[in-house]
């Protein structure tokens, strides 16, 4: 089964009660069953801050032209082939 975005837990008395997630890699959404899983926002609930906060890191990487590809094949935006991998601090653009 494929997994949707935004969705909410249908399970009372739990900590993400009041939270849809809308981000496939928060840990949180990850732990919800399938079962109790309920696509769209539902009606006076908030985004995860988890889900929040990876949409916010994935959308910063990409304004800088950081990819998941160029990070597997070792590029680093800004840097020399030299300096990749060597801990160096770079100042940020």
């Amino acid at each position: 089964m494929t997994a949707s975005f935004p969705f909410h837990s249908d399970l009372p008395d739990t900590a993400e009660a009041g939270v849809y997630h809308t981000h496939p890699r928060c840990r949180i959404g990850q732990g919800i069953a399938s079962a109790s899983r309920v696509a769209g926002t539902g009606v006076g609930r908030r985004e995860c801050p988890f889900c929040f906060m990876l949409g916010q890191f994935q959308a910063n990487r990409a304004l800088r032209g950081y990819s998941y590809l160029s990070a597997l094949a070792g590029a680093v935006p800004g840097q020399g082939a030299n300096m990749a991998g060597k801990g160096q601090e770079q100042p940020c653009p």
